[in-house]
């Protein structure tokens, strides 16, 4: 993105909405995103490419876990 970047994104959500729940989808590895956000309670991790069912269960396992 070429005006903020993920992290950035994610910190302005949380201002707007601090229970906000994100998902993290990336071309990285797992464990190098759970680091870089290791400050934040992400609701869950996609990494790419990725199929539209798994885009759905990720969501419905974030959206569950908030119930």
């Amino acid at each position: 993105m070429p005006e903020i970047d993920g992290y950035g994104t994610f910190s302005a959500l949380q201002r707007i909405s601090p229970d906000v729940k994100v998902i993290i989808s990336s071309g990285y590895s797992e464990e190098q995103v759970l680091d870089h956000f290791a400050d934040r309670a992400i609701a869950g991790f996609l990494h790419k490419p990725y199929f539209q069912a798994e885009l759905a269960t990720i969501v419905r396992q974030a959206l569950q876990r908030s119930e």
